[in-house]
């Protein structure tokens, strides 16, 4: 199963990409990348900002330190020799749509079902649990979510996961993904949540 990372949002008020913003010395995109390699999941699509990116050169560097390959639109294919891990990176706009952006890249996605998350958010799911889930209830999409003791509603973590028909929800006039194709899946009652205890996050 392949794991899909949108990293290519607008730089902050410092310039700095969100998913470079650090945390104990390391950008949360390593805590992203780490967090999926423990659990087993080594090949991952990655959306990345257009020109000049620090995501790209840090890609390079964690590649070169942890022993993976990093794969741009023109060298889809490798062979996994003695390698931890393999990162396909797309060039895409920065905030650009995420329905677009989704619909863009299912070409490199395949036919199989996906995890998706992002590259600014802290992952804080039991992976292989809510992979589990998601294959016992044959949904088309599960939300990975949690609930603050403060508050009534149950919050999305981040992570989703979806079989590859969800891609089919998508509309040409859909601006986000999360907004509007995630609705229509919802309509057709293919949404399940898979709802966690509040997430501890290791930042270490």
């Amino acid at each position: 199963m392949k794991v899909v990372i949108l990293s290519n949002k607008q730089k902050t008020q410092n310039g700095i990409e969100a998913s470079m913003l650090r945390i104990n010395g390391k950008p949360i995109l390593y805590y992203v990348i780490t967090h999926f390699l423990k659990s087993g999941y080594d090949d991952f699509i990655m959306t990345v900002p257009k020109g000049e990116s620090r995501i790209k050169e840090y890609l390079n560097i964690l590649a070169d330190t942890q022993n993976g390959y990093i794969l741009d639109e023109k060298n889809v294919y490798f062979e996994k020799i003695a390698k931890k891990f393999r990162i396909q990176t797309v060039e895409r706009e920065c905030n650009e749509d995420t329905s677009k952006t989704l619909d863009f890249i299912s070409k490199y996605i395949g036919e199989n079902a996906f995890i998706f998350t992002y590259g600014d958010i802290l992952p804080c799911i039991d992976v292989e649990k809510t992979v589990e889930f998601h294959k016992e209830s044959g949904n088309v999409a599960t939300i990975s979510a949690y609930q603050l003791p403060s508050l009534q509603r149950w919050i999305n973590t981040g992570t989703m996961i979806f079989e590859n028909e969800a891609l089919d929800y998508i509309d040409k006039k859909d601006r986000s993904f999360e907004q509007d194709t995630l609705k229509r899946i919802a309509e057709d009652g293919e949404i399940g949540i898979c709802k966690i205890n509040t997430p501890k996050i290791q930042t270490v």
